[in-house]
């Protein structure tokens, strides 16, 4: 019984000493994780950042291009309105002159 249970002890004491160092290579193992996981999350929150400032350059390029057709849109119909005054001016002009050649 004697040398049964000092088996048992020694096989205790050998698998301690094969389980310690895994044990402290796990540990090393987790901090070093840890450690990754700290840098993955600050990455991840700066490439939020960057993507939130995207999107809001996304959305001032919409704007501007909104911006853009509507004033050629305006200039369009500007111009119109500027050749209709040409020609109203023409027509008052020719009116003029023929009203003084009338009289």
């Amino acid at each position: 019984l004697f040398q049964w249970i000092a088996g048992v002890l020694i096989y205790f004491e050998k698998t301690r000493e094969v389980v310690q160092p895994l044990r402290e290579t796990v540990e090393e193992k987790k901090a070093t994780l840890v450690e990754q996981n700290a840098v993955m999350d600050t990455h991840m929150n700066l490439l939020k950042a960057e993507n939130e400032k995207l999107d809001v350059l996304e959305v001032e390029k919409q704007q501007h291009a909104k911006d853009k057709e509507d004033y050629a849109g305006r200039k369009g119909a500007w111009e119109k309105e500027t050749k209709r005054a040409e020609q109203l001016v023409k027509m008052i002009k020719g009116d003029v002159a023929n009203f003084w050649k009338e009289w």
